[in-house]
C-alpha cells in the first residue's frame, strides 16, 4: 500500500519502543484528530507495516541486549547465566532452516557423471 508521509511517520511512532503516547498525543504530534489515527488503523496493512517496523527495532536492539545479558552473566547473575545457556543450546535458525544436503553423483554408462543434491528429509 502506498502511504502518506504522515501515515508513515505514524507507522513509525507507533512501532518506536521509546514512543509510550496514546492516540491522542500521537494525534497531537502529528497535527491530526485522534478520529483519524483510528481511521488509518482500520486500513488494510496497517498494523502489518507497523510490526514490520516494530521487528526492525528489536533486530537493531540484539546487539545491546546480548551485550547486557553478557554482562550479568559474567558478573554471576545466575537467572542470566541460565538465560545464556538456554539461548545457546538453541540452534542456530540459519543452521537448523539449511541442514544438511545429501549428494548423489551418478555415473552412467561409463561415459558421463552427474552430482545432484536433495533436500534433507522432511521428519528431522
Amino acid at each position: 500500500m502506498n502511504w502518506t508521509h504522515k501515515q508513515r511517520t505514524c507507522q513509525r511512532r507507533l512501532a518506536d519502543p521509546e514512543f509510550d503516547g496514546d492516540r491522542d498525543s500521537l494525534a497531537a504530534e502529528l497535527g491530526l484528530r485522534p478520529d483519524t489515527i483510528e481511521e488509518w488503523e482500520g486500513k488494510d496493512g496497517f498494523w502489518e507495516e507497523v510490526h514490520r517496523l516494530a521487528r526492525i527495532e528489536a533486530n537493531r536492539a540484539v546487539p545491546a541486549v546480548w551485550k547486557a545479558l553478557l554482562f550479568k552473566a559474567r558478573r554471576g547473575d545466575v537467572p542470566a547465566i541460565k538465560l545464556l545457556f538456554s539461548i545457546l543450546e538453541q540452534p542456530d535458525k540459519a543452521e537448523a532452516a539449511q541442514g544438511p544436503v545429501q549428494f548423489k553423483f551418478i555415473v552412467e554408462n561409463g561415459n558421463g557423471a552427474s552430482l545432484t543434491a536433495d533436500a534433507p528429509p522432511a521428519d528431522r
